[in-house]
Parts: C-alpha cells; structure tokens; sequence
C-alpha cells in the first residue's frame, strides 16, 4: 500500500488515448496492490488525524478496506468540526 496524502494526490492530466495520467497511476504500474489519496486541497491538521486513526484501525483489523471504512465512519459519528465530507470524503482507496 501506498499513501499519498497530499493536496490532490488523486488528480491528473488528461493524456488522450492512454487516458488520465497521474502519480496515482504511475505507483500502481510499479506494483502497488493499493493507493490511498486525495481528490482535492486538504485540511494539514485533519490529514494527521486521519492517518493516526487510519493506521490505528488497520493494525486493529488487518484488513485495509475494513480499516479505511471505520475511519470515515469515525469521523462521520464523531460530532467533531471534521464530520463535515469536506475532510475525510477527501480521501480514497484504491485496489489493483
């Protein structure tokens, strides 16, 4: 798995025929089995928080899906500023 939880990590260019060009593309071509990462500018203080709670879940249940969809459900109970799909809709799981 790799993690690119930067500001719109997830985005690219429009390359014709051989489709949309983007970092997320070239580390799956390498061989990752996952990508996590970001479709626009996101919160650096949430991105932390994130990825604590993120990685938290995954060493819990050992499976990455499992553990990416009790994240967002976290943020989405937990009452907090960030229930707000503006800062954990940002990020997405993509399989190989």
């Amino acid at each position: 798995m790799v993690v690119l939880s930067a500001c719109d990590s997830k985005l690219g260019e429009n390359a014709g025929n051989e489709g949309l060009c983007s970092l997320e593309k070239a580390v799956i071509s390498t061989g990752a089995n996952s990508v996590i990462s970001s479709l626009w500018k996101i919160d650096d203080d949430f991105t932390s928080i994130f990825m604590e709670e993120f990685y938290s879940n995954w060493t819990k249940s050992s499976n990455l899906n499992d553990a990416f969809r009790e994240t967002q459900l976290h943020f989405i109970a937990g009452g907090s500023p960030y229930s707000s799909p503006f800062y954990w809709g940002a990020f997405v799981l993509l399989f190989n």
